[in-house]
């Protein structure tokens, strides 16, 4: 057999005995390495119409690729998040960038997402990414949000929040870190079109991170054309209400132009005041 041939197996060997290994942080240091394990692992949820339950198993991996790479990258970098993110930008979505033959771009505001606060106790880091499951010609994303933390100047994993933004099939409005209404708590929002359904419908959460856990602050029903902007401790929401029809059911339903202020509290997201603009928009059946 070729030393070429031999040196082939060998390492291919070595790099699957890595992978295997319960403490990948500390073993695997080769971004590239990484980067086509995350190919590999998306390549087998591209295409796939299901839920997340059906695909479980590698948006489990992917959970555990991008959050031992990101605390050993913390780690290694002293908390260099910059550094973090151009590398999360090589792995996330690999597969989906080489297949569509484009370039990693953060433009439209596209994951990955860092967030950090220094806190007198320790630092707060938040990571955000993403990977393109689903059919081809409307992609669900799984949103992979993670906190990590600082224990006498080492940084550790904490929490990650669940599937509810599972679905998506870009996000919308970059997250965004808000105005935090509790002292020493993370809070930031992040929103995306709702993949497989017919006209513009969009999700939206605000989730709080402690240090420990994450918290979802703000989980409203998924909204049509909904618009988000941020100002300090508030939120405002416009999107389009319900599909009303006309008095005796003819001619074509409409929608009326809604508004949503909310603000942010200790408590929780709270409702300040809900308009109806009553200008509505004509709809086809």
């Amino acid at each position: 057999m070729p030393f070429s041939s031999t040196r082939k197996i060998a390492e291919a060997a070595i790099a699957a005995a890595l992978w295997a290994a319960p403490n990948l942080s500390a073993q695997v240091t080769d971004l590239t390495v990484l980067r086509q394990r995350a190919k590999d692992i998306q390549s087998t949820m591209f295409g796939r119409e299901c839920t997340p339950e059906c695909i479980h198993p590698q948006i489990g991996e992917l959970k555990k690729l991008v959050r031992d790479y990101s605390l050993q990258k913390l780690n290694q970098s002293n908390g260099d998040t910059e550094a973090l993110m151009r590398d999360l930008l090589t792995i996330d979505n690999a597969w989906l960038l080489d297949w569509t033959n484009k370039r990693p771009t953060r433009e439209n505001g596209v994951p990955p997402f860092t967030f950090r606060r220094k806190n007198p106790g320790g630092e707060l880091i938040v990571t955000v990414n993403s990977f393109a499951t689903g059919a081809t010609a409307l992609p669900q994303d799984a949103v992979i949000i993670q906190g990590f933390r600082t224990e006498n100047g080492q940084y550790f994993f904490a929490d990650e929040t669940g599937d509810s933004l599972f679905g998506i099939s870009w996000v919308y409005h970059p997250a965004e870190m808000l105005q935090s209404p509790v002292p020493d708590e993370v809070w930031f929002i992040i929103g995306g079109q709702v993949s497989g359904v017919m006209g513009h419908l969009d999700r939206v959460r605000v989730f709080s991170f402690d240090g420990h856990r994450f918290q979802e602050r703000w989980a409203p029903e998924d909204r049509e054309a909904m618009e988000i902007t941020v100002s300090n401790d508030e939120i405002r929401a416009t999107y389009l209400g319900p599909k009303v029809e006309p008095p005796g059911g003819r001619g074509f339903p409409h929608q009326d132009h809604m508004e949503e202020k909310l603000h942010l509290s200790v408590t929780g997201v709270e409702q300040i005041s809900l308009w109806n603009h009553h200008d509505t928009v004509p709809q086809r059946r």
